[in-house]
């Protein structure tokens, strides 16, 4: 409760690390960094290279983001992208990931836990997934799994759908939308995998690519992308 002595010090722990405190009534709150939406804008000449239209994008997806440190080591990142509509912008998701792996961690006091980073991209295209996983490639961040690998295939009915979008009422619809991000190559000897955990493998489930013609959802399977599944191998502590 406010006035309290106990308010007063995750108050000023908040503000340490640069996080307000959003009420959420009934004695819940949300922590919110906003420090994160001043410092991606000067990455990497992203502000310089959006519209105003993908900045907007982009600041939505901000606030889709989700940190939490799981025990001592490990910190998610879970980021529900709002849909990027150009080249720059697609860029510009793969910096700000960037940052989220660089700062997440830190933030949350946890500066040397490996950071693994989970992302409903909303990438629509190929060309973007490209040259998303290709700025991706070039900060050193691995994706998994490998990108072409379909995550989710459906075709909205007119029920389903916004009538008012056409592209999305009856047009099926395929694509590679969500990874698992890892700062950092698996060659990396000094690799940002620190820690003691590293990724081994990830599977897709269900399998989009060997069930050619299964629609999401489906009966067996209730949403409308499949779930990608990383596998963590956690080294033995001396």
């Amino acid at each position: 409760p406010e006035g309290t002595a106990k308010r007063a010090a995750l108050e000023k722990a908040a503000a340490s690390r640069y996080l307000r405190i959003l009420p959420a009534g009934n004695g819940l709150a949300f922590l919110h960094s906003p420090s994160l939406q001043v410092s991606l804008l000067k990455v990497g000449g992203v502000e310089a290279r959006l519209s105003e239209a993908d900045r907007a994008v982009l600041q939505t997806t901000i606030r889709r983001t989700a940190v939490v440190a799981v025990g001592e080591d490990l910190v998610v990142a879970n980021v529900h992208a709002k849909e990027p509509t150009s080249v720059f912008a697609a860029e510009a998701l793969a910096r700000y990931f960037q940052l989220v792996c660089s700062e997440g961690a830190h933030n949350l006091c946890r500066p040397g836990a490996t950071l693994l980073l989970l992302s409903d991209t909303n990438l629509p295209s190929r060309e973007l997934a490209e040259a998303f996983a290709a700025e991706c490639g070039r900060l050193s961040m691995t994706l998994l799994p490998s990108l072409g690998t379909p995550t989710t295939r459906k075709m909205r009915s007119t029920l389903h759908g916004q009538r008012a979008n056409k592209a999305k009422t009856l047009t099926l619809v395929e694509a590679h939308k969500d990874f698992a991000v890892l700062p950092g190559t698996p060659n990396d000897a000094a690799g940002g995998w620190v820690g003691g955990w590293t990724a081994e493998r990830a599977r897709v489930y269900p399998d989009l690519a060997a069930q050619a013609d299964l629609l999401l959802p489906h009966a067996t399977w209730a949403s409308d992308h499949s779930m990608v599944q990383v596998f963590l191998k956690r080294e033995a502590q001396v």
